[in-house]
């Protein structure tokens, strides 16, 4: 034999290939056979067990209904009390069922944001009690380490409680 030269592939090799194919072909066909089966078993009972399985939808929603009604009788609060918390000030609350298909809104539609000033000065975030905070440790900071006297930081502490 010549160097370079290939070997001829053997007769077996190409008799296993092809045997190995004619068996995976039939374990795919074993096993859509399969899927279908557990298919129409999976849809039957589905259909079979649908009027249950609305029923317990049925219980889900007039037992968390009931729930909200009992927590609202425990604060003694009724529902227009509860949505004036300032927690849902000024925002509409979604009840949203299935991916939005059913969906029920309580409190004022959106209105987009529009600026009136859209100057660069204009853009400020609006403040919170943590910011306001965070703000107030971070000029706590500075005095601990002299790089503002008392009433640098009288001052600002008390620009920033102003606000």
């Amino acid at each position: 034999m010549a160097n370079g030269a290939k070997k001829a592939p053997k007769a077996t090799e190409g008799l296993m290939r092809s045997i190995m194919i004619a068996h995976l072909i039939l374990l795919l066909h074993a096993a859509l056979a399969g899927g279908l089966f557990v298919s129409i078993i999976f849809f039957q009972g589905l259909v079979h067990y649908m009027p249950w399985i609305f029923l317990t939808g049925a219980f889900v929603v007039v037992a968390s209904g009931l729930r909200v009604y009992a927590i609202m009788k425990r604060d003694q609060k009724t529902l227009a009390e509860i949505l004036r918390d300032p927690l849902f000030a000024g925002r509409p609350v979604t009840l949203s069922f299935m991916g939005g298909l059913v969906s029920l809104r309580v409190g004022s539609p959106e209105r987009p944001l529009v600026m009136k000033d859209a100057s660069p000065d204009a853009l400020t975030l609006a403040e919170t009690p943590a910011s306001r905070a965070r703000e107030l440790s971070r000029l706590a900071g500075l005095y601990e380490r002299n790089l503002l006297s008392w009433q640098e930081y009288e001052d600002a502490k008390k620009d920033l409680l102003s606000r």
